[in-house]
């Protein structure tokens, strides 16, 4: 017989129950976040930097992340952590864990890497509690070769000039000389040219135009020629004769006091204050 619809969801609810156990415990047993040691292998000569990246799938919170290196031995050495460990104070200050900005990302240098420095390389983090675990990278390898010393480079020798070259060089040195001692006085003789013709031009123009606010006056030219003045001889004027003065006297009757002969009385006897009376002329 078939199971009946009714128990089915008492079924489905028991399978559930069951299952759940076994997925709570995977999940604590599995890391919060993978870690990745990279490069895989890094080579670098001696006396340069060699620099790991250990980097976090997700960005974690509340842990403590350490940088081991493995012995010949299998042993673990702590080189370096973040935050720093402030416990081993004689550790070795050229290994450095430094954060990058995204918070996920750290990388691991070693400062002038020597040769016994080559050697298996990896980070682990440790999860703060409440929920304590210990998480480890991949291990990646580090070769430290030797040095390569470069020869110094020595700077061409210069090829020696031709004669001719020096010859040219001496003319074209002695040519630029002269010009930087001439070129002063030049530029003294033009400027006094220029400002000689400025003021020239200037005072011609200020007679040229006449004044402002006076009526135009028509020029009047006064053309000046040469008087020939010729010397005559001048006649001399006869001279007068000369005649002596002569007094002319004239008698001055007064009618008044005379009668006319027609008249009855008579003319008037004269008088002695009657007498002539003489002017001279």
């Amino acid at each position: 017989m078939g199971t009946p619809r009714a128990l089915w969801p008492l079924v489905w609810a028991v399978l559930q129950l069951g299952c759940w156990p076994g997925w709570l415990l995977e999940a604590s047993s599995r890391p919060w976040s993978a870690l990745t040691f990279s490069p895989p292998r890094l080579v670098v000569p001696e006396g340069a930097n060699a620099t790991f990246t250990c980097s976090f799938s997700s960005k974690p919170e509340r842990f403590v992340l350490n940088w081991y290196r493995k012995s010949p031995s299998n042993q673990m050495d702590k080189l370096a952590a973040f935050p720093e460990d402030r416990s081993q104070p004689s550790r070795d200050r050229r290994f450095r864990v430094t954060p990058l900005p995204d918070g996920q990302q750290f990388n691991m240098s070693i400062v002038a890497a020597q040769r016994n420095d080559s050697g298996v390389y990896f980070c682990g983090a440790i999860y703060l509690p409440p929920r304590t675990q210990i998480n480890e990278s991949h291990s990646a390898e580090l070769m430290v070769t030797e040095a390569v010393l470069e020869p110094p480079t020595e700077p061409p020798s210069p090829q020696p000039r031709p004669e001719g070259q020096m010859q040219s060089l001496v003319i074209g040195v002695t040519s630029v000389l002269l010009g930087v001692l001439l070129l002063p006085p030049l530029i003294w003789v033009l400027a006094a040219v220029f400002l000689r013709a400025t003021r020239g031009g200037c005072a011609r123009r200020s007679q040229d135009q006449p004044p402002e606010g006076c009526p135009s006056v028509p020029a009047v030219t006064v053309d000046y020629g040469e008087l020939d003045f010729q010397w005559r001889e001048k006649t001399p004027e006869p001279v007068a004769p000369c005649v002596p003065e002569q007094t002319e006297y004239a008698t001055i009757v007064f009618p008044g006091r005379r009668a006319s002969a027609d008249s009855p009385q008579g003319p008037w006897p004269l008088r002695t204050e009657d007498g002539h009376c003489s002017w001279p002329l």
